[in-house]
Order: structure tokens, then C-alpha cells, then sequence
């Protein structure tokens, strides 16, 4: 028998204070922000865990990163006021820039990905103009290729990296991995007009390919600006290279687009470590740490409605539901909620905890995810595991995790689960919805 499970993650940000008090949040806000120096983003709206069987785990990934900085300078200008306050992107405005999510799972250390997939923060296109080899035709939607350590070789910045000749389908897929693939990938940024920008990056060839097969055409609002080849041919590791391109923005949003060129065969063009900063702009001291947590609690579903879904308010020690909406069966127990590069300020909470049958605050606040951001370490990657559990009556005489058996009442009813962000400080409260879905 298939179950169906729903989830609903909900990020919030509180002002500074003690988790208990987990207030309220509108659903329509999508963005996180702490206004003390900086802010604080997630990268997804949206998770979908497609279908799942009892006894499975499934994992999808969410990024939270500061995007920007509020910096009080002094003014050298004898007649302006004593200081001046201005905002100053000193920091990455490029989402995932070193391509660490989504994290490549698959066996063969490679794998690829179309636009919207939850933490990959590029729109990909074909570059290639060819639609049909081999007897097979390539998917209409463009999938950009990242490489996790494949033959060994290292990325740049992290532990993964792009490459613009891609593939039209995954290592299991069957399709040729010869095809032409070339692909192009862009973000349109935040700038403010007349201000100066400097956009980094580093090349490789890939190790074992010519130069006919290696060439990244950089472009900014779609005019190309830069052009790189090298040869792989002797290499037997990357050999990335450090590129950079200034301008001046003209419009309060540019597009930054790199172009994969040469030879389409499906191997070359390797790029990571993506940057686009804020020229002549402070950067703030990497003592200077935005903490925050990550909680759970029940959602609230209309009785006449499963699609119109609230929190759950706090009242005493309780969650409660307002008017009109009662408590899904609650799915936070079988959540786990992992850093992908855990530092000595994380805090990771692993599946099976917490009460299966009344989650209260106390549960809340006993399982709190930790994490904190600085100007150096300016992005986590959270892993959000759904482990499923057995149905009662059916499970084996191994399952692990005595207590947490689901219900057989439960089969086929929607659970939920809120997911709660809060940032320690700040200055008004801002929230973002992330929708998990799954089908069990």
C-alpha cells in the first residue's frame, strides 16, 4: 500500500529573544532578513520528495547565506555629516557559485540537473544547436553536468564543479554521454545602477581534452566580455585558473551569463568558485557572526480545505490551531536536518526524535538544528532527511527505532511538518515558506 505524506516547511526569523517564543508568520513572505549587519537568505522556496516507501530515506538540500552588509563608514568629506551609512554588497552575490548543491550522489560521481532544481540557483540553456544524435533526440530541457570528485579530480572551492559540455542525461540514463551538450548558465543579480562590480571565476580544461574543446565566453547583459581557452591534454588533475571582469551596472538588476564554447561532444569547460562582489566596499570582520537555528513544529491544515495550511500557534507549553483548522499528523519526528559542512557553531539533529503523537514546545526547543554565518564562511548547506518509518504491525523485528512506528490509522492521511529559521537579532521579523511534499 503507497502512503501519502505532505510537508510544510516554514522558515521565520525572530528578534532577538529565546526560541519558545516561535511567532507567527504570513504565508506570502518568501525571504529571510536580519537587519542588524547583515542579511540572511534562503535559497529555496519549493521541496518535493516525489514518492517514498516505509522504511526508505530521502534527501533534498536548502542553502541559508547572508547576501548582503550594512556598513557605517566615516566621511572624509569635511563638510558632509559626522558618518554616513551605506549598504554595501561586500559580499557573494552570486547564488551557489562553487556548484556544491545540489551534492552528487550518484555512484559514477557525476551527474545533471535542469533549472529549479532546489539549491542550484542557475537558469541552464542548450548552447548547442544540435538536437538529434545518434538516433536519439536531447531533452528540451537543458541539464547542467557537476562533477564530485570524478577520476579523482579536485574542484577549486569546495567539493564540486560545473562543466559547460554537459550531457543529455544522467549516468544511468542510456543516452550517448558524447552528445553535443554545450550549455550556458546565468543569474540576474541585485546591483545598484553607476556602481562598480568585479565578477571572479576559475577555468579549467578538462584534464585529457585540447583546447578546440575548452573555451568559456563570458557575458554580462547578454554582450560578451571575456573569452578563455586552455588545453587539458597533458593534465591529469584541473588546472584552475583565476579570471576576473569588472563593470559598472546600469539597471538595479544584471545578468551574468557564462557560455560553454568549442568542440560539442560532451567533455570540456570545467568552472567553479563563481564571485561577484561590490568594488571599493568594507568588508566585515569574520568575528562578526549572525547565528541561527532551525526548529520544528506542527502545521495546521482547514478542515475544509488541505490545501489552505497555517502554523501552528504557540500557547502555554502547546501548539494550538486557529479556528477553523486543526493539526495534521505531525512528520517532525522523522526529519533530520544535517550541515553539509559542518563547523564548530553546528549543530545537526538526526531523524527518530521527539513525541509521535502530541509535539509540544518542549520537543521544539530540545531538537534545535545551530548554525552561524560570517563574512568568511558565508553560506550552509543543509541536508533535510526524510526517514521513513515502518506502519505498526508490519515492521521488522530489526527496526531500530522502538517508539517511532507509524500509526496504520495514519495510512493515506497528509502529515506535516513546519519548518521554523530563525536569525538571533534583528529588527522586524520576516519569514519564508519552503513547501515539502512526499508521498509515502
Amino acid at each position: 500500500m503507497k502512503k501519502k505524506i505532505a510537508l510544510s516547511f516554514l522558515a521565520l526569523v525572530l528578534v532577538a529573544g529565546g526560541v519558545s517564543a516561535l511567532a507567527a508568520c504570513e504565508s506570502h513572505i518568501i525571504s529571510i532578513t536580519a537587519k542588524i549587519s547583515q542579511e540572511a537568505a534562503i535559497n529555496v522556496k519549493n521541496i518535493d520528495f516525489g514518492t517514498v516507501s516505509p522504511l526508505s530515506k530521502t534527501n533534498k538540500n536548502f542553502t541559508i547565506s547572508l547576501s548582503g552588509t550594512a556598513i557605517t563608514t566615516d566621511s572624509d568629506d569635511e563638510d558632509a555629516d559626522e558618518t554616513s551609512s551605506t549598504t554595501c554588497n561586500a559580499i557573494n552575490l552570486i547564488t551557489n557559485g562553487s556548484f556544491e548543491t545540489p551534492v552528487v550522489t550518484n555512484p559514477a560521481k557525476w551527474d545533471v540537473f535542469p533549472t529549479g532544481t532546489a539549491g542550484l540557483g542557475w537558469t541552464v540553456n542548450w548552447a548547442s544547436t544540435t538536437t538529434t544524435f545518434n538516433g536519439q533526440t536531447r531533452p528540451v530541457n537543458a541539464l547542467l553536468e557537476l562533477q564530485n570528485k570524478f577520476s579523482g579530480w579536485m574542484a577549486q572551492d569546495g567539493n564540486q564543479y560545473a562543466e559547460l559540455d554537459s550531457a543529455w542525461g544522467g549516468p544511468n540514463s542510456g543516452l550517448p554521454g558524447n552528445a553535443p551538450a554545450l550549455v550556458s548558465i546565468y543569474q540576474n543579480i541585485s546591483t545598484i545602477t553607476g556602481q562598480k562590480y568585479k565578477l571572479t571565476y576559475f577555468f579549467s580544461p578538462r584534464p585529457g581534452t585540447g583546447a578546440n574543446e575548452n573555451d568559456v565566453i563570458v557575458k554580462i547583459n547578454g554582450q560578451k566580455v571575456q573569452e578563455e581557452t586552455a588545453s587539458g591534454t597533458s593534465l591529469t588533475q584541473p588546472n584552475w585558473m583565476p579570471f576576473q571582469v569588472e563593470f559598472t551596472a546600469t539597471g538595479s538588476s544584471t545578468k551574468i551569463e557564462f557560455v560553454g564554447g568549442g568542440v560539442a561532444d560532451g567533455l570540456g569547460n570545467f568552472l567553479d568558485n563563481v564571485k561577484v562582489t561590490q568594488e571599493n566596499c568594507p568588508t566585515p570582520t569574520p568575528t562578526e557572526k549572525i547565528k541561527y537555528t532551525i526548529a520544528q513544529k506542527p502545521v495546521c491544515v482547514n478542515k475544509n480545505d488541505s490545501d489552505d495550511r497555517v502554523p501552528a500557534q504557540q500557547k502555554d507549553d502547546e501548539f494550538k490551531c486557529p479556528s477553523g483548522y486543526v493539526k495534521m499528523p505531525v512528520l517532525c519526528p522523522y526529519l533530520s536536518k544535517t550541515a553539509v559542512n559542518p563547523t564548530s557553531d553546528t549543530k545537526s539533529i538526526p531523524a527518530f526524535h521527539g513525541s509521535v503523537s502530541d509535539w509540544n514546545v518542549k520537543d521544539t526547543n530540545d531538537n534545535l538544528a545551530k548554525g552561524a554565518l560570517t563574512s568568511s564562511h558565508n553560506q550552509d548547506t543543509w541536508t533535510i532527511d526524510l526517514e521513513a518509518p515502518c506502519i505498526k504491525g508490519s515492521c521488522p523485528s530489526n527496526f531500530a527505532h522502538k517508539g517511532f512506528e507509524l500509526d496504520s490509522s495514519l495510512a493515506g492521511k497528509e502529515m506535516g511538518c513546519d519548518l521554523v529559521i530563525s536569525v538571533m537579532g534583528g529588527d522586524d521579523n520576516s519569514c519564508s515558506n519552503v513547501d515539502v511534499t512526499a508521498n509515502m
